[in-house]
């Protein structure tokens, strides 16, 4: 198992320590020097069962709080946490005392926020908020590049791309419901598989650099014109294309 044959890589070192104490009996505390620093899934959506289950109030109180809550804590590892979230995709970053990221790890960041139902949560420093939107501003950054990425892999047209860039844009500067559900169809309509008239309808808007609601109406006008609306019957998605949001975040003192 590695001390007679040469089955290590060159430059890795054998813990005989931990070798012999997986033989030794009752010795497996050495095994053991891990477990206590991470927490898996399986562990914290166990936990998350048992509460909905022991205790159903407590457990609806959490998973109604809102977005952007923040507490801090004593930490032997010194920094933060920040949950970040856009539409499905989701990043849990541990942070060290200078904003730069440690790890992404789920199960090492569980680790850090392990804590007792009574524990009493600390305020933040005074540079958690720059901290955290530092973060939320590299997030969302990378998750503007995965959505253009995942684009890129759909055979999208040109004046498709631009379009649907200007309409998440569009999506994320407005509030008003029925807007977003009408901007949602036209999103979901015109990343479909098109008409050359449709796409030179589309290569005309490009060239005209229309943005914001010009666009909606004018995209609204040849979704009815050329019945993109019986060509398919798309769900309008509330949440999609989202705007970055920190969920929560915890500064670790």
């Amino acid at each position: 198992i590695g001390e007679d044959a040469a089955v290590l890589e060159p430059g890795e070192a054998l813990n005989e320590t931990a070798m012999y104490s997986i033989y030794a009996i009752g010795d497996s505390a050495v095994l053991d020097d891990d477990e206590d620093a991470s927490i898996g899934l399986n562990e914290a959506e166990e936990l998350l069962r048992q509460l909905r289950t022991d205790d159903p109030a407590e457990y609806e109180r959490i998973a109604n709080l809102r977005n952007g809550i923040r507490a801090g804590r004593h930490s032997a590892t010194k920094g933060r946490v920040v949950y970040c979230q856009a539409g499905q995709y989701q990043q849990l970053l541990l942070l060290d005392a200078h904003g730069a990221i440690v790890t992404r790890d789920i199960a090492t960041v569980l680790g850090v926020l392990r804590a007792t139902p009574d524990e009493i949560g600390l305020p933040v420093d005074p540079a958690h908020n720059h901290a955290v939107a530092a973060a939320k501003s590299a997030f969302a950054r990378e998750a503007w590049q995965r959505q253009v990425e995942q684009e890129q892999t759909e055979s999208l047209s040109a004046a498709q791309r631009v379009v649907l860039r200007e309409l998440r844009t569009a999506f994320a500067q407005t509030t008003d419901v029925d807007m977003r559900a009408q901007i949602s169809v036209l999103e979901a309509a015109f990343r479909g598989p098109l008409s050359r008239a449709v796409q030179s309808e589309l290569q005309a808007l490009r060239r005209a650099n229309l943005a914001d609601m010009p666009l909606v109406e004018e995209l609204s006008h040849l979704y009815t014109r050329y019945g993109l609306d019986q060509q398919r019957q798309p769900a309008a998605r509330d949440d999609a294309p989202a705007a970055p949001v920190i969920v929560c975040s915890a500064a670790l003192v």
